[in-house]
C-alpha cells in the first residue's frame, strides 16, 4: 500500500481517537461512543484495504510467473 494512504488512515484513526477521548472527558458519551465506532470502522477499512492489496498483488505475481498476460487471452 502506498505510504500516503497508510498515513491518511493512521491520521484519521488518531484524530478520531483523540476526539473521542476529549468528548468522553467532557462527558458527552453519545458523541464519544460514535467517534470510537468511526475509529473502529476506519481501522477495519485499513485492514480490508491491505487484504485487497495482497489479493491483487498475488494475482499479478501469479500471472507474471505463468507468463500469461492480457494479450495471450485474446
Amino acid at each position: 500500500m502506498p505510504w500516503k494512504i497508510t498515513v491518511a488512515f493512521w491520521v484519521a484513526i488518531a484524530v478520531l481517537m483523540l476526539s473521542a477521548i476529549a468528548t468522553q472527558h467532557m462527558e458527552w458519551y453519545g458523541v464519544s461512543s460514535r467517534l470510537f465506532a468511526y475509529m473502529a470502522l476506519c481501522a477495519v477499512g485499513y485492514v480490508i484495504s491491505w487484504l485487497c492489496l495482497v489479493y491483487v498483488n498475488t494475482r499479478h505475481t501469479a500471472r507474471r510467473l505463468t507468463g500469461r498476460s492480457r494479450e495471450d487471452k485474446s
